[in-house]
């Protein structure tokens, strides 16, 4: 019985002990003693095939240099041997000698470092409908609840410059030099990449003098106080301190910033110090989540619960009704924390920061930079990008928030938000600010230029990008990417084939089939698409072929042709549904560790359906959830 598509096949490959080394001395192993690396293969014995093929290869080699192991099935246990050193795997498994497994389509580095002697490395492999092994453990047992770990995430880039505009109204951009953050799923915020360099505490103090140094020039607008001395010092540590460590300062910490003033040649000077250092602690550069001790687990307090809330809905610091609550200890009460939620949703600041998590989410920001044939496309200029990126934007807020919308609707919407200019690209008819399309061939998201355009290429649709696309952000089925040793070149152009002819190739090559099958399947569907989202009705001169095809969670398929139709596959499915619920959880609480949010998914999947599948339930839910609110070590 198969599990879910999010989770893959696993198999362990190693020593496992005494037992081991006897196994390998019956087979002729030449034991402990051995120069050589010695990893033991153990059968998978509930799947059907016949043989399986361990390759084993150095590292930043082709594959072919290697070594090729095969085994027959009912050997139980086989044990091979390598030389020492950092090797890559591939592990395939044939039934007819037709591909059934394989490590390919996992998304694992099967690289090790490996020694004499025994060894233990983990492959895992995956079939191309995505069935996996063993299955993931969501039993979500209420009596030893599993939440995510206590963490420091730090501030983005995004989130830095706009609690510095919150906190001071600076709008000046303090943060261009930051270098380039990490995306995980397309999201910046991720716990796991928030990673403090050299480049970045040298980027992290040049903001901090900016920051200071134009306080300072300003400064009647941040004190009050009649006589500027160590007292009035004091005094503005502690309230501007307070809003810009989003909590309280104790007297240790106060007593520091105030020897960093004292250290000064005369107020101003003493005061830049003290701005500088407050802007350059943890307490500032860290939204700590780290919780106080509550039995088994740890609980978010009132001021931890302060931020996560603000920095989840608007991407800036509390404001001053969030720190009166905190101050009193209310925020660690379900109702008084759903309350507020709802009140920062409806306020304006909640649709910039969900324009955000959209543009990570699709990836449609990327449409602002993309390169297009200028002869092919003349009329997609930077004007256009731009537009079509504010559609996507615009139409999602206004789906989720303006009319409290399903998830279907951001599916199989008739329309769209846009002008003149997108209204002539889709052949649809304007509206004042929406554009009704003419076709039912274009419905809801799958027909924005932002997407179309972006996951394709200069001069034709890319079937790979849209599958890749669609499996990893719709549906949270992990796509690989090819292994090293693979070769891998586009198909050459050709006048005379059509675009899924010319990448037909990869579902028929049997090392690039595994994930392929997957991918084109989608990507081929929407080949009524062309390059920047024009309905396109024939391809090297023949009419379009958009036949495609999904794989549910149990292996079953699902046909469809054309992306309107693939669009009706993903408003009504529950794997996407519950990718959704996945993605906001992710942007949310920063965390991607599938075990640890898997409950926590379940729970927002079961509010969302009784809350009439509208996608501001997801949002609204995520701040109640246990999960969401408690930490373990």
């Amino acid at each position: 019985m198969r599990a879910p598509l999010t989770i893959t096949w696993l198999l362990l490959i190693g020593s496992i002990g005494a037992a081991s080394c006897q196994t390998a001395k019956r087979k002729g192993g030449r034991g402990a003693g051995s120069k050589l690396a010695t990893v033991s293969v153990k059968e998978i014995s509930t799947e059907d095939y016949d043989r399986m093929e361990l390759r084993a290869w150095p590292a930043g080699e082709s594959k072919e240099v290697g070594n090729l192991f095969q085994i027959t099935r009912g050997q139980g246990v086989i044990e091979v041997q390598v030389q020492p050193q950092r090797t890559s795997f591939q592990l395939e498994y044939f039934k007819n000698d037709q591909l059934v497994l394989s490590s390919t389509g996992c998304g694992e580095d099967h690289t090790f470092d490996l020694k004499p002697g025994p060894n233990l490395v983990t492959i895992y492999v995956c079939d191309a409908g995505g069935g996996r092994f063993p299955p993931l453990d969501l039993s979500c047992d209420k009596d030893s609840p599993l939440y995510g770990p206590r963490i420091l995430r730090l501030l983005t880039a995004r989130e830095y410059q706009r609690t510095i505009t919150s906190l001071t109204g600076i709008t000046t951009d303090v943060v261009s030099d930051f270098p380039k953050e990490l995306r995980s799923h397309g999201f910046d915020n991720q716990e796991a990449n928030g990673l403090v360099t050299d480049a970045h505490a040298e980027a992290h103090y040049r903001a901090a003098k900016v920051v200071s140094s134009t306080m300072i020039k300003k400064l009647s607008s941040f004190v009050a106080c009649a006589q500027r001395d160590a007292s009035c010092a004091g005094e503005f540590i502690r309230s501007f301190g307070k809003k810009a460590w989003r909590g309280p300062l104790n007297q240790e910490e106060s007593a520091k910033l105030l020897t960093l003033f004292q250290g000064g040649a005369n107020f101003d000077d003493g005061l830049e110090r003290v701005i500088q250092g407050l802007l350059m602690a943890p307490r500032f550069l860290y939204r700590f989540e780290l919780g106080e001790l509550k039995g088994s687990y740890y609980e978010l307090s009132s001021w931890e619960m302060a931020q996560a809330l603000s920095y989840m809905f608007w991407g800036m610091p509390p404001d001053d009704q969030l720190m009166a609550l905190a101050d009193a200890g209310k925020l660690t009460d379900k109702a008084t924390i759903a309350a507020e939620a709802k009140r920062l949703w409806k306020d304006a600041k909640a649709k910039e920061n969900l324009n955000y998590f959209t543009s990570s989410w699709l990836g449609t920001e990327s449409v602002l930079g993309v390169n297009k044939d200028a002869i092919l496309f003349p009329a997609f200029d930077s004007s256009l990008r731009r537009k079509a990126y504010n559609e996507t934007n615009d139409f999602f807020t206004h789906v989720v928030t303006d009319k409290n919308g399903s998830f279907a609707d951001l599916f199989q919407s008739e329309y769209t938000i846009g002008d003149g200019a997108l209204s002539s690209l889709y052949d649809g008819v304007p509206t004042g600010d929406f554009i009704r399309y003419r076709s039912p061939e274009r419905r809801g998201l799958l027909g924005h230029a932002s997407i179309l355009a972006t996951y394709a290429g200069n001069d034709n649709s890319e079937p790979i990008k849209r599958g890749v696309f669609v499996l990893e952000r719709l549906l949270c089925q992990a796509v690989p990417p090819p292994p090293p040793s693979l070769k891998i070149t586009p198909p050459p152009r050709d006048p005379n084939a059509s675009v899924r002819e010319r990448f037909a190739s990869h579902s028929t090559n049997p090392s690039c089939a595994i994930c392929h099958t997957r991918i084109d399947g989608i990507g081929f569907g929407m080949e009524d698409m062309d390059a920047i989202g024009r309905f396109k009705q024939s391809d090297a001169g023949r009419p379009v072929d958009a036949r495609g095809i999904v794989f549910g969670p149990g292996g079953e398929k699902y046909t469809f042709e054309g992306t309107a139709a693939l669009g009706r596959f993903l408003a009504t499915s529950a794997q996407a549904e519950s990718c959704m619920s996945k993605q906001v959880y992710r942007f949310a609480a920063g965390q991607d560790n599938d075990k640890r949010i898997a409950c926590a998914v379940r729970d927002l999947d079961s509010a969302f359906v009784s809350g009439g599948k509208r996608v501001s339930t997801i949002f609204l839910q995520v701040p109640t959830l246990d999960a969401f609110r408690r930490r373990q070590p």
